[in-house]
């Protein structure tokens, strides 16, 4: 059975986000669970449910004023 990878270092927009997703992959875990959220990410949760999460994107799109994460 192949196991696909959390996150696909294609996507990174910077270096420190391709770090940060080499790690998680090397560390096999996925960098958006919320066990492993703090360690990856360094924006605060502004909102959480008992199912999801908000915080700002670390790495926004050129352009944007505010770019959150709402993560299931």
């Amino acid at each position: 059975m192949i196991k696909k990878p959390f996150c696909t270092l294609a996507h990174a927009r910077g270096e420190h986000q391709r770090k940060n997703m080499k790690q998680a992959l090397k560390d096999g875990v996925c960098l958006f669970c919320p066990e492993h959220l703090a360690k990856y990410h360094t924006s605060p949760v502004e909102r959480k449910g008992k199912f999801w999460t908000i915080t700002k994107n670390d790495y926004p799109y050129a352009g944007t004023k505010i770019h959150y994460l709402f993560i299931a």
